[in-house]
């Protein structure tokens, strides 16, 4: 399956700012790998353009949830994920917390 952008103009994919975008995310919106294609920006760190449908702003938002889900806070079991069960454990190597 191929992207939706493909064989339109890149620089529709690099605007100057957010409301320039929204032609670039309406593309996105119809396109078969568009998860596809947000999941490799978000794994690659990429800086500029527009990548499954987000900008810039809106990759950085998803990887500080993506952490904040990953990772829960260090107060026993508060967090994302204490509603599934887990609960942060400390455990001692050598007489040090881990």
């Amino acid at each position: 399956m191929l992207g939706a952008c493909r064989g339109l103009d890149a620089g529709l994919f690099y605007p100057d700012n957010d409301e320039e975008a929204e032609i670039a995310k309406q593309v996105c919106a119809q396109c078969g790998v568009r998860q596809v294609c947000l999941d490799f920006a978000l794994t690659k760190r990429e800086k500029v353009g527009i990548w499954g449908g987000a900008t810039e702003r809106e990759r950085r938002r998803l990887l500080r949830q993506r952490r904040k889900t990953a990772y829960p806070s260090q107060h026993g079991s508060t967090g994302p994920l204490a509603s599934l069960g887990w609960r942060r454990s400390t455990i001692t190597v050598g007489g040090r917390r881990c």
